[in-house]
């Protein structure tokens, strides 16, 4: 898999906060609501691999599809949720979703996304 040619979003958002996190190039940036500026770092060898495993794992043209497991987002009963890949220029959305419960196809490389974030947050 040509990993240069991807992009990887997860997003939440409330009516008070959001995030953003997005893996592309080899690095990782986290920008929250009030943030002007991501705070971008490196992504390790080690996670970047992991996650184009998961990645070329899975059927992109299915996540426009994928059904989320509970809906409280609907009503406010959760943060509303995103996950999309880009790869060669072609964008490919999941439905919105709670955030903390993505469908189970993409539950492990969302929760991935996640962890690299909050390192990347601590880091700086």
């Amino acid at each position: 898999m040509q990993d240069h040619n991807i992009s990887i979003e997860y997003s939440t958002s409330t009516r008070a906060a959001s995030k953003k996190i997005t893996l592309k190039d080899k690095t990782v940036s986290v920008q929250n609501r009030n943030d002007n500026t991501p705070k971008t770092t490196n992504c390790s060898n080690e996670n970047w691999a992991k996650v184009m495993a998961m990645v070329s794992n899975l059927n992109l043209k299915t996540l426009t599809t994928l059904e989320p497991p509970s809906k409280a987002h609907q009503y406010d009963g959760a943060p509303l949720a995103y996950f999309s890949i880009t790869k060669d220029g072609e964008t490919y959305k999941t439905p919105a979703f709670d955030a903390g419960k993505p469908n189970k196809e993409i539950e492990p490389l969302v929760s991935m996304l996640v962890n690299i974030g909050k390192s990347t947050t601590e880091k700086n």
